[in-house]
């Protein structure tokens, strides 16, 4: 698995756990949202990831906003 998809799995499990801390169901933060509560499920259970615009949906119905960085990769030397 890449660093990235590792690092976006955290990004989403911040949002999921968020949302129960909040004491919200999936189905009202969903619709606030405007976004499938059925494709939400399956995020929340590790079936699939979802797309930064619904991650960045459900983030800001609890308050949060997501943030995402470009870093430039430090380039390898050469072993020779």
């Amino acid at each position: 698995m890449s660093d990235f998809k590792k690092e976006y799995r955290k990004l989403v499990g911040k949002v999921i756990a968020a949302r129960k801390r909040c004491g919200r169901s999936q189905i009202g933060v969903c619709k606030e949202a405007g976004i499938s509560q059925a494709g939400w499920w399956e995020v929340e259970a590790g079936v699939h990831l979802p797309k930064i615009e619904n991650l960045a949906a459900i983030a800001a119905v609890l308050g949060f906003q997501v943030e995402l960085s470009l870093a430039k990769i430090a380039e390898k030397k050469d072993p020779a």
